[in-house]
């Protein structure tokens, strides 16, 4: 399997609950996938590792850092790596612009339960979803409080 692509399942604490970011996909992915919402990913440029490739994608879209990365390696599903990761709980996203096309990527964000997010993102994230909610699980308790 080669990894094409790689990114982040964000997760922030807020009044110790644990919210993970969604981004409005844009209506074509939408009608495509199914699902309303992706996670922010991209394309690994060449000489660029995954994990360097997914917090560049990570600042590219939604003008984050991470504080700290929940998981040893990534989660791998087809062509995408993805890795589990905190955000500062005051850190704000800003939808950006694809800095090579000048187009925006996504029509907004939500901070929302992991639940949500896997039964409305687009449709080929679901399996990743599903194993970052069991991670995200494992640091929380089964009310999404931070253990």
């Amino acid at each position: 399997m080669k990894i094409t692509a790689a990114g982040f399942i964000i997760y922030k604490i807020k009044k110790g609950n644990v919210k993970v970011l969604g981004l409005k996909a844009l209506p074509e992915f939408r009608n495509r996938t199914g699902g309303t919402y992706d996670i922010p990913k991209g394309r690994i440029d060449p000489g660029e590792s995954q994990l360097e490739a997914a917090h560049r994608e990570l600042l590219e879209e939604t003008g984050l850092r991470v504080k700290r990365i929940l998981t040893q390696g990534p989660i791998l599903e087809s062509q995408l790596a993805v890795w589990v990761a905190e955000v500062d709980e005051s850190c704000e996203v800003k939808i950006m612009t694809n800095p090579v096309t000048g187009s925006t990527e996504h029509e907004g964000y939500e901070w929302m339960h992991i639940d949500k997010l896997q039964t409305t993102c687009l449709g080929y994230l679901e399996p990743i979803i599903t194993k970052s909610k069991k991670i995200i699980h494992s640091y929380t308790d089964n009310k999404g409080i931070l253990k």
